[in-house]
């Protein structure tokens, strides 16, 4: 009696070991297995996302197109092809109730202006499909052919899948350049697939 009752502990210690050795293969199996799909939904997005086509900027386009949200570097880059002459229009897709904010005042302070260069305009809806239908509807209005769109990389592919849909004449969609965090890519990721995911089931205008 005493001989198994001194066993005892040591049958508790090694069934203890055992579990605790089945949950962390487990645990490194899932963990595996969720770095698996990361990596493959990562490698699958990067032609889309991280690597999309640019498109070459024209030497010459009716107007230049900034989406929103219209950041600091959207505004220069469109700057800077009016002052290189490619183009003597910008239009910033911004919500009116942004345009209208004291806060805002700095950044839109040139918009609208009697014989400015900038035009400020409302998309509705305020998507990307949204800009795509507005800015087709100016193109008829103004009798442009040709566009420049400014976004930033990964919401570039997508960019030219809508606009395409929605405008006949010469699209191109150009890269900001802005800066991403590594979290920013996160979001980016699974907020440009959910959308893509739309776009292929819309397949109008």
């Amino acid at each position: 009696m005493r001989a198994l009752a001194d066993a005892a502990p040591a049958t508790r210690v090694s069934v203890r070991s055992r579990s605790s050795a089945v949950f962390r293969r487990r645990l490194l199996v899932s963990l595996g297995a969720l770095l698996g799909v990361v990596l493959l939904v990562a490698g699958l997005g990067a032609p889309l996302y991280v690597f999309p086509p640019v498109a070459a900027v024209p030497e010459r386009a009716d107007a230049v197109f900034i989406l929103g949200p219209a950041r600091g570097e959207r505004f220069e880059l469109a700057r800077q092809l009016i002052d290189d002459g490619v183009t003597d229009r910008m239009v910033v897709s911004v919500p009116t109730d942004v345009l209208e904010s004291p806060r805002e005042t700095g950044r839109y302070r040139n918009c609208n202006l009697p014989g400015g260069d900038v035009t400020c305009v409302d998309a509705e809806p305020s998507t990307t499909r949204g800009e795509a239908q507005l800015l087709a509807a100016l193109a008829s209005e103004q009798g442009w052919d040709s566009v420049i769109v400014i976004t930033r990389t990964p919401h570039i592919a997508r960019t030219r899948v809508l606009f395409d849909r929605c405008f006949d004449g010469a699209i191109a969609v150009i890269d900001s350049k802005e800066p991403i965090t590594l979290a920013g890519w996160a979001r980016e990721y699974a907020y440009q697939s959910a959308a893509f995911a739309k776009v292929l089931i819309t397949t109008d205008c």
